[in-house]
């Protein structure tokens, strides 16, 4: 239906708007929003759980395409996209590179540290206080940070240092309990949400490429 609209124009974000009330009418929330529904009836529940599994069925289906080289399946994505460059590199071992910006759905508890406030999308803040407890121990499975603990190929980061979207110590948690024995990080300081545009983009691009490389 909205094939070809552009993005943010008045009938995705309708449509969004209807998607995001029919989510908060099942499984009410304090701001109604899709990403923040369902975690406190349980993990089959939260929105995200269907997507990630179509999102891996997918990846198994496009490396036994004929002609793909299983030693360059790589994958790239920023803000959603770059939680989902976590969750499926962990998942997924036909990934063998990825490149992760800006990740969101990742450090989603960062707010029980002191002076740190939660990952993208601010889960757990955005439930009724009744449904708090719960929506608190299904996060966890959902998060960056653990699906970073399974990664085991060439990882690389980039993080602004003034993202109030997925604020740095998201991308600085995955990429500290992260196994890889290639890995690497570059900060883009003064930028947000739009860091791969400073230093930290092209030089996380070029490090990417030597990775991609040194597999043949």
């Amino acid at each position: 239906m909205l094939r070809g609209e552009p993005h943010k124009s008045a009938k995705c974000l309708s449509v969004q708007k209807e998607e995001d009330q029919a989510y908060a009418k099942k499984y009410p929330v304090k701001t109604v929003r899709y990403t923040q529904c369902g975690i406190a009836a349980s993990r089959e529940d939260y929105f995200y759980y269907g997507v990630i599994l179509a999102a891996n069925r997918a990846v198994d289906w496009a490396a036994s395409r004929p002609g793909v080289d299983p030693k360059h399946v790589r994958y790239t994505g920023g803000s959603q996209g770059g939680g989902f460059g976590l969750i499926l590199t962990g998942l997924n071992k036909h990934i063998r590179l990825a490149q992760i910006g800006v990740p969101a759905i990742t450090d989603l508890l960062g707010d029980r540290v002191s002076s740190r406030e939660a990952g993208w999308p601010r889960l757990i803040d955005a439930q009724l206080p009744e449904n708090r407890e719960a929506a608190s121990k299904n996060a966890p499975y959902f998060c960056g940070v653990n699906f970073a603990r399974q990664i085991d190929v060439p990882v690389g980061f980039v993080v602004g240092f003034i993202d109030t979207v997925c604020p740095p110590h998201a991308g600085y948690a995955a990429y500290n309990v992260c196994p890889s024995k290639k890995k690497a990080i570059f900060d883009s300081i003064g930028w947000g949400h739009d860091a791969s545009k400073g230093k930290g983009g092209p030089a996380l691009t070029k490090w990417i490429s030597e990775q991609d490389k040194a597999a043949d």
